[in-house]
């Protein structure tokens, strides 16, 4: 097939309105359904057909909670909002929103999403923008 797990996904229904489109990690790949978990954190069953690969999300970045620069590769913790206490590794960036990755989490195969301002980035960011690289 052309996705692959954790591939990021813009989710067709969101291009027909002015809206900002709705994006998801691919979580499981089943015969002919792609589980998506979204930005807003639920699961959704989709047609390969109905949705696109987003691909300049190894570049994004966004500003954590001490407008410090993050970006794919990352980690973070998160400080507020329902998974507040989590730490992860930010696979994907899209706008304000973060998709993490924790090998600790068993469900959406490891993978979460929170906005960017509810988290704290940890250690150095891999981003020059910082000043750091």
């Amino acid at each position: 097939g052309v996705y692959k797990l954790y591939d990021l996904v813009i989710l067709e229904s969101a291009g027909v309105s002015m809206a900002m489109p709705s994006v998801g990690v691919v979580v499981k790949l089943e015969k002919d359904v792609l589980q998506v978990l979204d930005n807003n954190n639920k699961l959704k069953a989709v047609r390969p057909s109905d949705v696109q690969l987003q691909k300049k999300s190894a570049t994004a970045v966004a500003l954590d909670a001490e407008q410090q620069t993050i970006g794919q590769g990352d980690a973070v913790r998160v400080t507020e909002g329902p998974m507040k206490g989590k730490n992860g590794t930010v696979r994907h960036v899209f706008r304000a929103f973060l998709f993490l990755y924790s090998p600790s989490r068993m469900e959406n195969s490891g993978m979460f999403c929170v906005r960017s301002r509810q988290c704290a980035l940890m250690g150095q960011s891999k981003h020059s923008e910082n000043g750091l690289a």
